[in-house]
């Protein structure tokens, strides 16, 4: 519904009317957002008081993760509405977009159901399970709800940044190109000599999130044609090592960077990606083994902090001249690729 609210404005050429009012165009957005939003609580509130009545449900808290499942859903239609040109546009991008969310949502809690609760604690639907059970505690609550809700606030706040740009009104449309690199141009500092490796720290922060996102979709794909643990370690080193060096890409965009800069942004943006991973680790951790979590931050940020560090600094010396590109790209996705085989050994 929220898609068929931003994108027949588009289509119908309703929304010049919209723009024309005084009002900001956040709050246009927001209130497209939250009339969806009330609608699916009162149809939450009923369905949940209907099922508590005849004994299906037993405990109504479970509205909880079911509304911060219907904000991220909410979100990302959002988001996907407000970038799309028409229908057919959204049609294509929502598909692939809610096969990764569903395999994030229902795949993460079929692990509950096999005995791997911590894990499966990252998806609010793996709660809904655990307040059924009166398995629920404080921790395993915010451990479920609080990624969820965060990745929901950064996908609003991106979709009202970009509502109030004309061009996705009136067009041309900016490519996802063009919209990184005017993310990175925001990123500038006056300073020459940190900019670029400013906007590959930021962008490494990024990267992690991306990562998750590509690496849940392709590597269930490989599993199943496959079901190869080296070729997942290997898609998942590409993977990572793609997504790190967008930060690079777009400081070379407004800079123009030498080898040894072009190193130097690499090694910023594999450090902004270690730190937000290994935070995320340590998170997991502590929600697994609480006993264990700051041995394995310590762990993490001197053996994978490093390898990110070296893997996409070397890239990085690539991307500041084009003609090693290639080969810097498969070092560093080797470098990267046998610390996995490292730790895999390790692990097992």
């Amino acid at each position: 519904m929220l898609i068929d609210l931003l994108i027949s404005e588009k289509e119908k050429k309703t929304g010049e009317v919209l723009l024309a009012l005084p009002i900001k165009r956040e709050k246009i957005f927001y209130s497209k957002f939250l009339s969806i939003m009330i609608i699916i609580l009162f149809q939450l509130l009923f369905w949940i008081t209907a099922l508590y009545y005849f004994g299906r449900v037993t405990n109504p808290l479970i509205i909880l993760p079911l509304t911060i499942t219907a904000i991220l859903l909410l979100s990302i239609t959002g988001l996907i509405g407000v970038y799309s040109k028409n229908y057919k546009d959204s049609a294509l991008i929502v598909t692939v977009t809610f096969i990764v969310l569903f395999f994030f949502l229902f795949g993460t809690s079929t692990l509950y159901l096999v005995g791997l609760k911590e894990v499966a604690a990252i998806s609010p639907l793996s709660l809904v399970i655990a307040i059924e059970n009166g398995t629920y505690s404080t921790k395993e609550t915010i451990f479920s709800i609080l990624p969820s809700l965060s990745f929901s606030l950064i996908l609003m706040f991106a979709s009202t940044a970009l509502y109030r740009k004309d061009e996705f009104y009136f067009g041309p449309r900016p490519s996802i190109t063009q919209l990184i690199f005017n993310l990175a141009g925001k990123l500038q500092i006056k300073s020459r000599s940190y900019g670029p490796y400013f906007i590959a720290l930021i962008f490494g922060f990024i990267a992690v999130l991306i990562s998750i996102i590509l690496e849940i979709f392709f590597g269930i794909i490989t599993i199943y044609f496959t079901e190869s643990i080296f070729v997942i370690l290997a898609l998942w080193a590409i993977i990572e090592e793609l997504s790190k060096s967008i930060g690079i890409f777009s400081a070379s965009h407004y800079y123009k960077l030498k080898w040894h800069e072009g190193l130097m942004a690499g090694m910023a943006s594999g450090l902004g990606f270690a730190i937000f991973e290994n935070i995320m680790f340590t998170g997991f951790a502590l929600n697994i083994f609480p006993d264990y979590a700051v041995r394995i931050l310590i762990m993490r940020t001197f053996l994978s902090g490093g390898v990110h560090i070296v893997s996409t600094g070397v890239i990085g010396v690539g991307i500041a001249d084009k003609k090693y590109l290639t080969l810097t790209f498969i070092i560093g996705v080797i470098i990267h690729f046998g610390y996995n085989i490292m730790m895999l050994q390790g692990v097992l």
